[in-house]
């Protein structure tokens, strides 16, 4: 049995347990491919959960069919786990559609529908007063959730939202992914009657840490992302 353990902001685990799962992946199919071959089984570990141990892939059926949360017995008693939360600890969103289709190709029609559906709507034009999700580049998608509670954080939330979209093109491919990632979690965390600050602030400092790599184009980002923690209990 091996066992991996990698710290450190989630963009960046993301990453190298990506890199990770690739090179075990390929050294995997040298036994399957066998005659007489084996299935392997990935794992991943919750940290809110030490010693719990869930099926990565039954995470992605569950993902896939809809499913929000798993009941798991931790430590004598019963806890309901985020199916999305707990995926998104460790591979992309987009990765994980990529390898839904890969293992399901006879529902990828039905999966790209949802995924656009649910996920990402794109629209044109301005856009006031909107909970907002940056695309790639130019392009700005709508997430479908109700307002914040309250106006001065819904709006403050919306600023953000234009100053990342405004910062995007100044970053790699790669980084731009990830901010939007670390966007699309703040905004579904604030979204919550109780938002997590554990879970809101590493997205918040997610954005922090691009916005410090441009410069004055990321001084926008730095402030009203301050000013958002500063909103927050």
């Amino acid at each position: 049995r091996v066992e991996i353990k990698v710290t450190g902001q989630p963009n960046t685990r993301r990453e190298a347990l990506a890199y990770i799962r690739e090179h075990f992946e390929a050294i995997h199919r040298t036994f399957v491919q066998k005659e007489g071959g084996f299935t392997i089984t990935a794992y991943i570990r919750p940290r809110d959960y030490p010693g719990l141990r869930l099926s990565y892939e039954r995470l992605l059926v569950l993902e896939k069919s809809g499913v929000r949360e798993t009941d798991e017995v931790w430590q004598g008693s019963a806890v309901h786990i985020s199916v999305r939360e707990v995926l998104d600890g460790f591979v992309a969103p987009r990765d994980r559609f990529e390898e839904l289709k890969a293992r399901y190709p006879e529902e990828a029609e039905r999966m790209a529908a949802k995924y656009e559906k649910h996920i990402h709507i794109e629209i044109h034009g301005n856009v006031q007063d909107s909970v907002l999700n940056a695309g790639d580049e130019n392009t700005i998608r709508q997430r479908m959730h109700k307002p914040a509670t309250a106006p001065e954080l819904a709006q403050a939330l919306a600023e953000l939202s234009r100053a990342v979209q405004a910062m995007l093109p100044h970053l790699p491919p790669e980084r731009r992914e990830e901010v939007q990632d670390d966007l699309a979690r703040l905004q579904e965390e604030l979204q919550k009657p109780k938002p997590r600050r554990k879970w809101y602030s590493v997205s918040l400092e997610g954005l922090k840490d691009a916005a410090k790599t441009v410069g004055e184009i990321g001084l926008p980002v730095l402030r009203l992302a301050d000013q958002i923690l500063r909103m927050l209990p």
